[in-house]
């Protein structure tokens, strides 16, 4: 067994540091999707704390304008303006305009073959949310072949742990708020409350506390 261990900087906050994994999954994300340009219009798929970070991640790139971030769940919604990022926050069935990014992070196939059918030419479909291993993406090859389109996998986070401390320490400031962000803190004895949290939408995140 091998165990790495990370310094955590001293600016860093031990809460804000809980979120280096995940970060250091978008990380490589934003590796592989690249390149990003500032004017592209890029669809955010799902607004659970994954999808709140992407969103964040691009308002600290740049790209400020040009996001929509979809989302069925009302509340979820809701919880998105908190973090002040002047995004576009849409249902699924209100979108109607054409990407030329989009980034899955519900992991739920007919949200992916949405998200196919909106985008343009050179269009690309990121796909991080872990889907269920049995799920089918039914798409239409001659609109692959029409439009150009490429499908784009993003598996974890290989090596990449360092990386998501930089971007803890470049985000804390602005985007690493737990209340804006919808992350709530639980003691293990609440741990239904805290799963039945999470499945209402009523938090985007739940952290132990030891």
């Amino acid at each position: 067994m091998i165990i790495l261990v990370y310094l955590i900087p001293d600016e860093i906050e031990m809460h804000q540091a809980a979120l280096s994994e995940p970060l250091s999954c978008l990380a490589h994300g934003w590796d592989r999707i690249n390149p990003v340009n500032i004017g592209n219009k890029i669809l955010v798929i799902g607004a659970g704390i994954i999808g709140l970070l992407w969103a964040c991640l691009f308002h600290l790139h740049g790209i400020r304008k040009t996001v929509t971030i979809s989302e069925p769940q009302q509340k979820r919604r809701t919880l998105i303006s908190s973090l002040g990022l002047d995004y576009k926050i849409k249902s699924p069935t209100e979108l109607k305009e054409q990407f030329d990014l989009a980034v899955d992070c519900s992991g739920n196939a007919p949200a992916m073959e949405l998200a196919v059918s909106l985008l343009g030419q050179g269009g690309r479909l990121c796909v991080f949310g872990v889907a269920n291993p049995k799920a089918k993406l039914s798409i239409e090859p001659f609109q692959v072949y029409k439009k150009e389109l490429s499908i784009i996998g993003v598996n974890i986070n290989p090596y990449n742990f360092s990386k998501g401390l930089a971007l803890v320490q470049s985000m804390s400031e602005r985007y690493l708020d737990y209340g804006k962000l919808g992350i709530s803190i639980f003691s293990l004895s609440q741990y239904k409350e805290a799963l039945d949290a999470l499945k209402k939408g009523e938090i985007s995140k739940a952290v132990f506390k030891l």
